[in-house]
């Protein structure tokens, strides 16, 4: 009720802008025009809305939506995961990137330097050692195994298919008749002293 009446002073202009701070990435969706995700102090994704629920980039972004149920459109069979393991003790952050330690896509250069932002799509940001197409593959890959890395398949000519047809039709009747005629098989005359079988 309070989301709801904060929305529509919003969509009146009574509040002209709004920082909401949650862990309900779904409730952001229906709140916020763009969404930014904090772990262990610091903004690891930043997109619009749409982009965060719906298409999450960073490994910690992408589990949170995946151990949560989104009521929405397209995510009723999305399965839910939890993210193992727990924050690190900030008095004393890790080195290098800090979701490291509870990333399954870790690789040993996530241990150590420090993370930058990583601008992709002109406004989108993720920080993160792997680019937007490796992760993008990687979820693609876990979403659908038998379809994912395989080499694109050649794209037929389909600008005129149906002149294309008949190209190939005329090139199979382009068989002159005596072709034709001797391609059948000749017939076999029966022998003079020979039986016909009766029916």
């Amino acid at each position: 009720m309070v989301i709801k009446m904060m929305r529509e002073l919003m969509e009146k202009g009574f509040i002209k802008a709004m920082i909401f701070i949650t862990h309900e990435l779904p409730l952001l969706y229906n709140v916020t025009d763009d969404i930014m995700v904090m772990y262990a102090g610091q903004i690891i994704e930043r997109g619009t809305a749409h982009q965060m629920v719906f298409d999450p980039v960073h490994p910690y972004s992408k589990g949170l939506m995946g151990s949560i149920i989104v009521p929405e459109e397209g995510t009723r069979d999305v399965k839910l995961e939890a993210i193992p393991g727990t924050p690190p003790n900030l008095k004393k952050p890790p080195p290098g990137c800090r979701f490291a330690a509870r990333c399954k896509y870790v690789i040993p250069s996530c241990m150590h330097g420090e993370r930058s932002e990583r601008i992709f799509d002109g406004t989108r940001m993720h920080r993160c050692i792997h680019s937007v197409e490796y992760l993008q593959g990687i979820y693609a890959k876990e979403r659908d195994p038998e379809k994912q890395f395989r080499k694109p398949e050649p794209k037929p000519d389909v600008k005129d298919p149906y002149s294309k047809f008949m190209k190939k039709k005329a090139e199979q009747d382009a068989v002159s008749e005596p072709e034709a005629a001797a391609a059948k098989p000749e017939a076999i005359e029966p022998e003079p002293n020979s039986k016909k079988a009766e029916v």
